[in-house]
């Protein structure tokens, strides 16, 4: 009998061995293509989970936009705000100066430039307090909220309105009489001016860039006055270079030391 078990159970091992298993069998892995992979991924994707993390994606993107959008906004109205700047407005002109190309907005560009040339003339060392610019620049800084235009330049004025802060204009009227051309030169914080120069026919543009350079002239003088004596002082003219200097010595303590360089 025990014979019997035994081979009965050597009998098992051998059909076992015969007959495997069919997990037991190693799987012949089908090697696919290399140019076969991108369609099976391609197969593979699903259309509805694709569009949502595209979604996802571009709402995130479209939000980072807006946020940083509102922060250049704001930086721009508060550098506006806490711009102690002159801005220049355009000239109010004559028909015949307008006819021979000298408009509001070009006078301005025009005053803009002579101011900048007396600075460069003056060549100093000393910081640079009188920044004057063109309006139009500000009136340019408009952005689009919505399918509405928002004026930034606008949205700084009013803050400046409301907390008692206006902004400081320059600008000026022309007025031709006979021979003589004036300028009615307007400056926010002081007394207007009024500023002649003879002029005949055909020579009004002349005369317009004469009062343009004049008024240059009593800008710095009214807001860096040592710029100006350095100035006069190159072109020998002593007597206003002087006056100058004391004028800085008696109403600008703090520029003393610049005084008793010039």
């Amino acid at each position: 009998m025990f014979e019997a078990q035994k081979c009965g159970i050597f009998q098992q091992k051998m059909e076992q061995e015969n007959n495997p298993a069919p997990e037991s069998i190693p799987k012949i892995v089908k090697k696919e293509k290399f140019w076969q992979i991108p369609a099976q991924v391609w197969n593979r994707i699903d259309p509805k989970k694709t569009d949502s993390w595209l979604a996802a994606v571009l709402g995130i993107f479209l939000r980072t936009a807006g946020i940083l959008l509102l922060l250049f906004a704001v930086l721009i109205i508060w550098r506006m705000f806490r711009d102690n700047g002159f801005a220049l407005q355009p000239f109010s002109v004559s028909k015949h100066l307008e006819e021979n190309g000298l408009n509001g907005g070009v006078a301005a560009l025009h005053l803009q430039d002579a101011i900048q040339r007396l600075k460069d003339e003056a060549a100093s060392v000393k910081k640079d307090e009188l920044n004057v610019g063109n309006s139009d620049a500000n009136t340019a800084m408009n952005i689009q909220v919505m399918g509405v235009e928002v004026s930034l330049s606008s949205i700084a004025f009013q803050l400046r309105h409301i907390l008692g802060k206006p902004q400081k204009r320059i600008t000026g009227e022309f007025v031709q009489s006979e021979n003589k051309l004036t300028l009615l030169f307007r400056m926010s914080g002081y007394p207007n001016l009024m500023l002649d120069a003879n002029c005949d026919s055909g020579g009004e543009t002349i005369a317009a860039q004469q009062l343009l350079n004049l008024a240059a002239e009593k800008i710095l003088e009214r807001t860096d006055p040592y710029r100006l004596a350095v100035v006069y002082y190159r072109r020998k003219n002593f007597n206003p270079a002087i006056e100058l200097v004391r004028q800085i010595i008696k109403t600008r303590p703090a520029e003393c030391v610049w005084a008793y360089h010039a």
